[in-house]
């Protein structure tokens, strides 16, 4: 979350749950339990590193990471405890 907040492509995990299939276009999804799709994903990350970043940029200027930021996590939290 924090690399995506700033800009930076991720490597995640594929097949756990966290950005799998949630952010689209934000870097590739590795094997963890493989070093040869490791280096695979680090390989695309340099070799695509603007394409993802532009695909991060419109995802943040969309509001996409706002489940992110500690302000709309707290008001997130502020409506719920009123509902209660």
């Amino acid at each position: 979350a924090e690399s995506l907040l700033n800009g930076t492509p991720i490597l995640y995990s594929k097949g756990v749950l966290g950005f799998e299939g949630v952010f689209n276009g934000v870097g590739p999804s590795v094997d963890p339990w493989s070093v040869e799709s490791i280096r695979e994903g680090i390989r695309d990350v340099l070799t695509e590193n603007e394409n993802y970043r532009r695909n991060i940029r419109k995802l943040s200027e969309s509001g996409a990471f706002n489940i992110f930021n500690p302000e709309y996590i707290g008001e997130r939290y502020i409506e719920a405890l009123k509902d209660l």
